[in-house]
């Protein structure tokens, strides 16, 4: 179990990344995963505007990255 404090939010969240806590504590916790509304990739992640635009493909990133 986590605190969620995302720069824009006014308070943290408790979030956990175990579904079977989540399951038995889901009146009171998020799920952390992705597809979840709380789930935001790190900014070092985050395409840049100008790569969402060029169309840069997951071979040119990882290639990039490797």
């Amino acid at each position: 179990e986590y605190a969620l404090k995302y720069p824009e939010m006014d308070g943290a969240l408790r979030v956990t990344t175990n579904p079977a806590y989540f399951e038995d504590h889901a009146e009171s916790v998020h799920l952390w995963s992705p597809g979840s509304r709380l789930f935001q990739p790190p900014e070092s992640v985050r395409p840049r505007e100008d790569e969402r635009k060029a169309g840069i493909t997951l071979k040119a990133i990882l290639d990039d990255i490797l």
